[in-house]
């Protein structure tokens, strides 16, 4: 979106175009090779998030349905930061706001007691919210009220890597940010303190 904004500014709709479509490709990859990934190291990534412990079966439920639907979260992300470089921030906004609501309200039906689908429903519940607002929003960017549309060619060298010079920063701080938690989480497991893990948790959150 950084990207898209600069071409857009200097009223380079074409290449706008191309930026936003190749956009939309590279995170369908990554969408792809990621949850494929996971599910195949299933187990693996299970202990490593739980520290081998007790808790593994319920990190491996939370997986087994959130890797095929977390694709739905990273595909959401495009129409999300698209609508905004478009001036259609409120939009943006009010498509996080109806993903937040669908997600509460399809927890309490998977969890409860409807279908007690336990941890599992709730990454279940995030995976449909996140997809039904990546739907919305790309059909929102696709009904013509707007210069954004798929264009064929647009996975150029060029193109690909003024995403990645763009994007680099803030995705090295989403990761170094996510080590930072898994080694946290791994010490408060090591030191047998389970509910610092959990007060630890809620205060993240907030």
């Amino acid at each position: 979106s950084l990207a898209a904004s600069r071409t857009l500014g200097s009223g380079n709709y074409q290449e706008y175009r191309r930026i936003f479509t190749c956009s939309a490709e590279l995170m369908l990859l990554a969408a792809a090779v990621m949850s494929l990934l996971g599910l195949a190291l299933l187990d693996p990534l299970s202990s490593l998030l739980s520290g081998g412990g007790a808790e593994r079966e319920l990190v491996r439920s939370y997986l087994g349905f959130y890797l095929p639907g977390g694709a739905c979260t990273l595909l959401a992300y495009i129409p999300l930061y698209f609508l905004k470089v478009d001036g259609r921030p409120k939009l943006s906004s009010a498509l996080f706001f109806i993903a937040a609501i669908l997600n509460v309200a399809l927890t309490w039906l998977f969890v409860g007691p409807v279908c007690r689908l336990g941890i599992g429903g709730v990454s279940l519940a995030i995976s449909i919210s996140m997809g039904a607002a990546a739907a919305l929003g790309f059909f929102v960017l696709g009904s013509g009220q707007s210069e954004l549309r798929f264009v064929r060619g647009a996975m150029r060298r060029e193109d690909v890597g003024t995403i990645a010079a763009a994007g680099i920063p803030n995705g090295l701080s989403n990761l170094l940010e996510a080590a930072r938690i898994l080694l946290i989480n791994a010490l408060l497991l090591c030191l047998a303190l389970p509910y610092l893990l959990t007060s630890f948790t809620v205060v993240r959150s907030i």
